[in-house]
């Protein structure tokens, strides 16, 4: 009975994922068991997931699957096409935020634009910048134009900010 009800959630998600993730079915078998595990384990680890994985093979082999596929690159807008898809109809707030944090000795600097839903941000499009410190206006405009085409048109209610995102060919830039 857990076998067929798990079975059943793979295949539902494969059917809404497969809407927004034009990708191979392998990759989106593997897709589904990541969402589904990492639901299950309440975790992103990859070394957490693989206990909660539902490929076969051992986990040596579950845990080298998992790390070559994080490792393949997703179209761009297809997270973005997802949540908003997924989403009921109406104004969205958009949130544009910077975030800086070390991995090692890795500096890692992150602009991010996502949406609210019940008091939750859901990621839309992300960039990694390559330099500490803020963002350039051409770096904003630039990541707002990668999810413009999968914004429902009318739905946007505004876009909330830290201080740091000012420059007048941004504010140029949101006024169209």
């Amino acid at each position: 009975m857990k076998q067929r009800k798990s079975r059943l959630h793979h295949d539902t998600l494969a059917l809404v994922l497969k809407q927004h993730f034009p990708v191979h079915a392998t990759r989106l078998t593997v897709l589904c068991a990541v969402v589904l595990a990492m639901i299950r384990a309440r975790s992103v680890v990859l070394y957490s997931l693989v206990t909660h994985l539902e490929l076969p093979g051992s986990a040596k082999v579950r845990y080298k699957r998992l790390k070559r596929f994080v490792q393949f690159a997703l179209p761009d807008t297809c997270l973005a096409a997802l949540v908003l898809g997924c989403l009921p109809r109406g104004k969205q707030w958009l949130i544009l935020d910077r975030t800086h944090w070390k991995l090692g000795k890795t500096h890692i600097n992150i602009l991010l634009l996502s949406t609210v839903w019940q008091g939750f941000s859901l990621p839309l499009v992300w960039t990694v910048l390559s330099t500490g410190g803020n963002s350039t206006q051409t770096q904003r405009i630039t990541l707002l134009e990668r999810v413009q085409s999968v914004l429902p048109a009318g739905d946007t209610l505004g876009m909330l900010g830290d201080r740091e995102f000012i420059g007048r060919d941004w504010f140029v830039f949101l006024r169209k």
